[in-house]
Parts: structure tokens; sequence; C-alpha cells
């Protein structure tokens, strides 16, 4: 089957607070103290800035249990390397149930993904060698003791391994751009068996359905059968991003800058924007409209409850450099960025000052690579493996926020009350 995207809608949603957990916690280091810090001054205050992007990586199983990893430590650096990641575990109504620490080791690069099936844990990650090339290392992890069951390391097979997927009966398989399968025996760690998908391109994405239909990426959507490897496009991707997964009712899921894109069976688009997005004093996300240059503030209780919308302009005379989101409140003031300047706004819309901060403070340009923690900045993490989406089409989004890591969970196609 084949079928054509039909041009986006707009639709409304409704967001909950999961979780603050903060960057500092039980004697854990805090994220990239290694690194030095700026300091950037704001409407007469000095805070400190630590030059770093933090990490989450979000995976939701089948019983919709909500599973998060955090890294404690600058990923990727040679200069802090990563040697402990958390995991929290939250149960449907959003309560804490597990908290558990998982040792990397200093020679971890990256965690392009994790899965957990059957009460264990499935780690995916990237260990630098002495010949200064990178495996793959994956670990079955026993969620219950912290102890892992096997590891085994990757070394001598094509780049592009970030892709694992779990079937519902347990069996984890490593998933290559070149359309390499490898089947993983999820007793043992032995390698069962490797074989090709049947597609013309490389892929980027492969995410596995509760029926154990596995869904992957190249320039369209594809579904294929994991044992034969036969594959049939859905429809092209046209400019949706990363893919996130697939619903019980067949709804493909992408996030991109500020998007998050839902393409239903037969076609039809829905795109939830994310431009900004803060939870303090409640949850406030932001949207911008470049046609009529106007950025309206939404604001809900942290239990997902509709409060009031307010408009926010530019000062008189005046036009935003960038795309405006507001990064912050303290509950007396709205505080909304452009790339360039810090604007702030009563709670009712009113402009009160603005100040240029230029290289103090980090461009939009940058959340790609290297974003800051500050006090006045918080923003959705919607790297590769950042959100995920649950079998009922609920959105788990994790925000960077002064506080600590926080994860918010979306009920899509909800009709709010108010403007």
């Amino acid at each position: 089957m084949h079928t054509t995207l039909q041009d986006a809608q707009a639709v409304d949603y409704q967001p909950m607070l999961l979780l603050t957990a903060p960057w500092q916690e039980n004697g854990l280091p805090g994220v990239c103290e290694a690194l030095y810090t700026d300091r950037v001054a704001w409407f007469g205050t000095s805070s400190a800035v630590v030059k770093t992007r933090p990490f989450a990586w979000t995976y939701v199983d089948r019983s919709l249990h909500t599973f998060i990893v955090r890294v404690d430590s600058c990923l990727g650096s040679k200069d802090a390397p990563p040697k402990t990641a958390v995991l929290y575990q939250y149960a449907k109504d959003g309560q804490l149930e597990r908290r558990l620490q998982l040792p990397l080791g200093g020679a971890t690069l990256a965690i392009p993904a994790f899965a957990v099936e059957g009460g264990y844990l499935y780690l995916l990650d990237g260990v630098e060698q002495g010949s200064g090339g990178i495996a793959a290392r994956l670990r079955k992890i026993d969620l219950d003791s912290g102890i892992s069951q096997w590891t085994i390391l990757l070394e001598d097979f094509p780049k592009g391994f970030d892709n694992l997927v779990v079937h519902p009966h347990g069996t984890p398989y490593l998933v290559f751009r070149s359309g390499l399968v490898i089947e993983i025996a999820p007793d043992t760690g032995q390698i069962a068996r490797s074989w090709s998908l049947e597609i013309d391109e490389n892929l980027r994405n492969a995410r596995i359905a509760a029926n154990g239909t596995l869904y992957v990426t190249t320039s369209s959507l594809l579904s294929c059968d994991l044992r034969s490897g036969k594959c049939a496009r859905l429809f092209e991707k046209r400019g949706c991003g990363e893919f996130l997964g697939v619903d019980d009712a067949g709804n493909a899921y992408f996030v991109g800058e500020g998007l998050v894109d839902r393409v239903s069976p037969d076609g039809s688009l829905a795109r939830y924007r994310l431009e900004g997005v803060v939870a303090q004093q409640g949850i406030w996300i932001s949207f911008w409209n470049e046609e009529k240059q106007e950025l309206t503030v939404k604001h809900w209780d942290i239990g997902g409850r509709y409060l009031q919308s307010v408009t926010l302009h530019p000062p008189e005379n005046s036009i935003f450099a960038g795309v405006p989101r507001i990064v912050h409140t303290d509950g007396e003031s709205l505080y909304v960025y452009d790339g360039t300047t810090l604007y702030r706004y009563s709670p009712d819309g009113q402009f009160e000052a603005m100040q240029s901060l230029g290289a103090q403070f980090p461009p939009d340009q940058a959340q790609n690579e290297t974003d800051y923690l500050s006090p006045i900045h918080s923003y959705a993490m919607l790297h590769p493996g950042g959100p995920a989406v649950d079998r009922s089409g609920r959105l788990y989004v994790p925000v960077a926020a002064p506080e600590g890591l926080q994860l918010l969970r979306f009920s899509l196609n909800i009709t709010q009350s108010g403007p």
C-alpha cells in the first residue's frame, strides 16, 4: 500500500509534567562539571552558564511504563567522558517506580538507543577503540538488580549502528543503515543470524510496533517483515523529521525542529508545534505566527488543565531578529528569546524590557550541536531518541530546564477550552 502525504493541519494537545530530576542529586556529578562555565548578565542579574548540552533518551514499553535515560557528564567529550547514566522508570500515572545508575566507563561516546522488554534493559552505546574507531556495545541489564546479564561488542560491522529494536517476544535486533539486520539471542547475547532488508537506499530510523512489525525510514516510511526482509513503501516522508514510531492505530510520528508530525494511515498530516517549552509555574508553550508577527503563549497547570493564553508582540518600532520562543518565567514575568535578544513581558502580555545578549547566550542554531544550561533557558530536547510515542499515541518530550531534567507527556487531539 502506498499513500500520498496530504497537507498538514494544526492540532491541539494537552501537556502534563511527569518528572523533574535535578542535575545534581544523591552525590552524582552535575552535567559537565569538568567543562568551563561563563556568566551571563540579564536585567541586572549575573548567572552561571554551563557550556554543554545534556542528553536524555525516552522509551515507552507496551504496558505504557515510561523510561528515560540521562547522562550525568558531558557525553562525547574527551575532556569529560561520562562515567554514569541514570535510568528512571515511571508508571502510567506518572509515579516514579525505579531509579537505577548505569555505569558507562570512560570510553562511551554516544548512547544511540535503548529498549526495555520483560524486565530487562537493552542498552546500546558507542565505545571508542584504541585504534580510534568506534564499536557498538550492547548490554542486557536486569532492572531489579542492575546487574548486566551479558555484553557484546561489535567491531567488524558497518557504521550506522544506532537502531536497536526489541521484539515483543524479547528478541533484540540491531538494524544498520545499510539494511543489515543482526538478531541477538536474548538468553546468551550471541549473534543468532544476520540478513538484509530489501531496500534500495540507506535507512535512517528503525522502530518496532507492539504487533512486531518493523518500520524503517529512508526517503519514505516502509513496513518490513523481520523474517523475510521484504518491505512495503507506505508514503514519502516529504519534510517529516526523525521517525519516532507507530501507535496501535497505525499513525506514524516524526519529530523535527520545534515540530512533531503525525501521519495517519490515509496519509493525512497533523502538526504539533513545540517551538518554546517551559515547565515553571505550570507549563508554558509558545507558538510563533510569522505572518502576524505575534507570539502566542499558552499556559497549563502541571496536571494539564488549561489556564490561559496571552499574545506577545515585539516592542514598538522593532521586530524579532529570529523565531522568538519562551525560555523562562519566574511567576512575575515571561522571558522570550529570539536568538540575540532577551525580552521581558508581564503575565498579561505587556512589554517591559529588552536586553541584547549576543554571544553571552546560545544562538538558536546551536540547539542541534551544543546547548547551554542557564537559569533563563529551558528548551525541548528534540534530538534523535529524545522524544518517544506510546502505543496509544501520547507523546513524551524531555526538557532541559534550570531545575533539572523534565519530562512532559502530551495527549494529542485534545480540544482545549479558552482562546
